[in-house]
């Protein structure tokens, strides 16, 4: 018997997308993204994205979508950030601007709401993983 053990990147093959686009891997989802006519469209949202990208890594948005940029690094890499905002603060009332951005930058990075490229952009299937998380406040 033959088994066949196909990773994350076995989909990275399939041709017959009426994009015309490979599914994008990990580290080249931004490239994919960008690469879509969806990209231009001012519906979609990742200006969050884009203004963390300017503070947090000094990246235009030319340099962003060419960058090698694993997503599901930049997703933790946010969220981290943005747990470390939120520990900071003990009611809602006490929420800082740079929390309220942060949780912006993730919504939008999340794979729930990857609209940006999965759902807009004909990428039907992924392997990034669920991230929930329960902040709770007095």
């Amino acid at each position: 018997m033959k088994v066949l053990l196909l990773g994350a990147g076995a989909s990275k093959a399939y041709e017959a997308s009426g994009t015309d686009v490979r599914m994008p891997l990990a580290r080249d989802f931004l490239q994919t993204f960008h690469k879509l006519p969806i990209s231009a469209n001012p519906w979609v949202l990742v200006g969050n994205v884009l203004h963390y990208a300017r503070i947090h890594r000094n990246l235009s948005p030319e340099q962003l979508f060419a960058a090698e940029i694993d997503i599901e690094d930049l997703h933790s890499e946010v969220e981290t950030r943005m747990l470390g905002e939120l520990m900071k603060c003990q009611t809602l009332r006490q929420l800082n601007p740079e929390a309220i951005q942060l949780h912006s930058v993730y919504v939008q990075l999340s794979p729930s709401s990857r609209t940006t490229v999965s759902r807009f952009c004909m990428v039907a299937k992924s392997s990034y993983g669920k991230t929930n998380t329960v902040i709770r406040m007095p």
